[in-house]
């Protein structure tokens, strides 16, 4: 993705005294994916060129945009030291700006297709003062190639929040609160993928579960003037079995028939 420095950040010098904060309330990262206190400060003393910037209430810290471009120079990964950060952006179906998740402390954002695949736009706001470690994507790479622990913390973080930003960005869930979506959707969603050429009927799908289509296109061969879009959800059936994916696709799939389904369906007014 394509980074975009909002604004000129406060550096602050590299020392041991760095306050390091606590983890935000109503958190939405499960504690095992969030990078440790002595993690960070191992980070801080090994990466040479790790560097800590400050940023103060409602400042604009970064926009990313999708682009199928190498990382460059010009790519960082955010790692917050205190504070906390506010993730936005736009769906479009509704209209208006979301929140997409509220960061703190061991929490990162940049560098997102490092780590998963397809990411979406969004942009970062300092939601309260806030000290980020910041690492270029190549010093992220010997990070990562060193504390396999780092890779693990942030392989967690990133895809849940790729799923959380499909839902906020491209659904009509996006109306519904991140910490709703965090503790009650994604714990039981389950990722199915869609190899290119292969019919519905092959993956391992029950009448009555609830799809959505995160990536690729799918083909309705009874009407192919309507065939889901990438952000679309439904209630599958068994004559939707000879539906075909047309490219390599991903399906958020949640089984059908559980407390949380039917809330989420009757939120979509399924």
């Amino acid at each position: 993705m394509n980074a975009h420095l909002s604004c000129q950040p406060r550096r602050v010098l590299l020392t041991p005294r760095c306050k390091f904060d606590h983890p935000a309330k109503g958190a939405q990262t499960a504690s095992q994916d969030r990078v440790s206190i002595p993690l960070i400060e191992t980070l801080l003393a090994e990466i040479e060129s790790a560097q800590i910037d400050s940023f103060e209430l409602g400042d604009e810290i970064v926009t990313y945009r999708p682009r199928s471009s190498p990382l460059s120079e010009r790519d960082h990964l955010f790692l917050i030291v205190s504070g906390t950060v506010r993730l936005l952006a736009r769906n479009e179906g509704l209209q208006k700006t979301v929140s997409v998740a509220c960061l703190g402390l061991g929490e990162a954002f940049g560098c997102d297709r490092i780590f998963y695949g397809q990411p979406l736009p969004y942009r970062a706001r300092a939601a309260t003062p806030c000290q980020l470690l910041r690492l270029s994507a190549q010093a992220l790479g010997q990070g990562l190639s060193r504390w396999p622990l780092l890779l693990g913390c942030l392989q967690g973080q990133m895809r849940r929040r790729s799923q959380l930003a499909f839902f906020k960005q491209c659904t009509p869930l996006g109306a519904v609160p991140s910490t709703t979506l965090s503790q009650g959707l994604l714990p039981r969603l389950i990722e199915q993928p869609l190899p290119a050429g292969r019919p519905l009927a092959e993956a391992a799908l029950t009448p009555g579960d609830y799809l959505w289509l995160r990536r690729g296109h799918l083909l309705n061969p009874s009407t192919p003037d309507w065939s889901p879009q990438v952000g679309d959800g439904w209630r599958y059936a068994l004559p939707q079995g000879h539906w075909v994916a047309q490219t390599d696709g991903l399906l958020y799939r949640l089984v059908g028939h559980s407390p949380i389904g039917d809330n989420i369906k009757r939120l979509l007014s399924v």
